[in-house]
């Protein structure tokens, strides 16, 4: 008969061969029942980094069988080590007392951040007085587990400084005070199917964070922002970074941010170069986008954001208030091939300020009453807007002939009082009325 631990390893070894050899080199599993709490001990906090600790000498996966796991100290995951549960019924659920430092920060792990929001789980790094050349907290994956924070824990996942090539699958995260999942710094990691619910935050990207890619992710009901993208000073990597705190080249395809009271979708301080596919944005109070150009972190400008980028995305508004669907000051954000749909007839939908272009969008409302603006907020109509038309497409007979970018919609310039589409080939703006035609 085959001992329990095999039982683990069989059942096990086909998620772990899809991510390779570097994901459990030794071949062995640990099983954190196998752990159990000890005399006085209050929460499951110690065995869980007893598991570790012994993940850590044999680099292998610690296995969480179904249960509830009650912590109120951040789990520190070494390198190689991967972790897996069974899905929603492997929870591992934030003490009401909240999150506490692991006491091996600062001697055996590098010093908890400076912010004072610790997290549930923390990828992190050993500690060394070389910051700046470490290789990282690398390799291995998180999959199958509930992660809860009862509403106390500032912080759910935390790929601090510098998590790199790690994958994130068919992970829950819920009750977040903070930022459900937060990537310091991070490189090149993978996350599938991660669904996010009532956090503050969904995902944050910081201080140079880039290359991380997220597939079919869902963020509802957080109450900040569904996706930010920024720079913390209080940090680690902060400043230990080669990208000037600016977290570059992240993609996130056929994401879904919906629900819930934020002020934004997506929120964009600093970043560039990040990319948006058929994603749905519907929360946004505010404004379902909103880009800042340039960001002032202890009173120094940290590099403007630029070259962002939302392809056959769908944007929807609100029939009750007006809302942005985007609010866009950075420099060339690009728009194409997107569905606007529920804003406000007669709304403002799109403020520009710094070459934004716009693509063969589609602005619910129809084809005969142009109702949706665009408005040019700051700088000057022959650099701020560039439309790349439908030129007599369709056989919808009411569409204009030239200039147009999408259905229901016209380029508002609000210092001359007219609708404008684009300049003409002299560079002279070409003016329409209600309905499309050139007057």
């Amino acid at each position: 008969m085959d001992d329990k631990n095999s039982l683990i390893q069989r059942d096990l070894s086909g998620r772990i061969g899809l991510f390779g050899a570097a994901a459990n080199p030794s071949g062995q599993v640990i099983n954190v029942k196998d752990y159990p709490r000890e005399e006085g001990e209050t929460t499951d906090s110690p065995a869980i980094k007893r598991a570790l600790a012994d993940a850590d000498i044999q680099k292998c996966p610690v296995f969480f069988p179904a249960g509830t796991y009650i912590i109120d100290q951040t789990m520190l995951i070494p390198e190689y080590v991967s972790i897996y549960g069974v899905g929603y019924h492997s929870k591992i659920l934030a003490s009401k007392n909240g999150i506490k430092p692991d006491p091996d920060e600062g001697t055996k792990y590098l010093q908890p951040d400076k912010d004072g929001n610790y997290p549930m789980i923390k990828f992190s790094v050993k500690n060394t007085k070389d910051i700046k050349n470490i290789s990282g907290n690398r390799y291995g994956v998180m999959s199958e587990l509930f992660v809860d924070g009862a509403g106390v824990a500032k912080v759910g996942v935390d790929l601090a400084y510098v998590t790199v090539e790690r994958t994130f699958m068919a992970i829950e995260i819920e009750n977040v005070n903070g930022s459900a999942i937060r990537l310091d710094a991070s490189q090149n990691n993978t996350f599938i199917s991660v669904n996010i619910e009532r956090c503050r935050k969904g995902i944050e990207l910081l201080n140079g964070a880039g290359n991380n890619a997220f597939y079919r992710c869902e963020i509802n009901e957080s109450t900040e922002a569904g996706i930010e993208i920024g720079a913390n000073k209080n940090l680690y990597g902060y400043k230990n970074n080669a990208y000037n705190d600016t977290p570059e080249g992240n993609d996130f395809q056929k994401c879904i941010i919906e629900r819930g009271s934020a002020r934004y979708g997506i929120k964009i301080i600093n970043g560039k170069r990040n990319t948006f596919w058929n994603c749905d944005v519907t929360t946004g109070d505010v404004a379902k986008v909103y880009i800042e150009d340039k960001t002032t972190v202890e009173n120094e400008v940290v590099r403007s954001s630029s070259l962002n980028s939302f392809y056959r995305c769908q944007f929807v508004g609100s029939k009750e208030k007006a809302i942005l669907a985007f609010d866009s000051r950075a420099f060339r954000t690009v728009i194409e091939d997107c569905i606007f749909e529920g804003f406000i007839p007669g709304s403002e939908i799109i403020h520009v300020y710094n070459e934004t272009h716009i693509r063969n969008n589609h602005f619910a409302k129809g084809f005969e009453d142009p109702d949706h603006k665009i408005v040019n907020k700051a700088g000057s109509n022959n650099y701020n807007v560039i439309f790349q038309p439908i030129v007599n497409r369709g056989s919808t007979k009411l569409r204009p002939k030239y200039h147009h970018m999408g259905a229901g919609v016209y380029y508002f310039d609000t210092d001359m009082g007219k609708p404008l589409f684009l300049k003409d080939s002299q560079g002279a703006p070409v003016w329409v009325d209600g309905t499309g035609a050139e007057k």
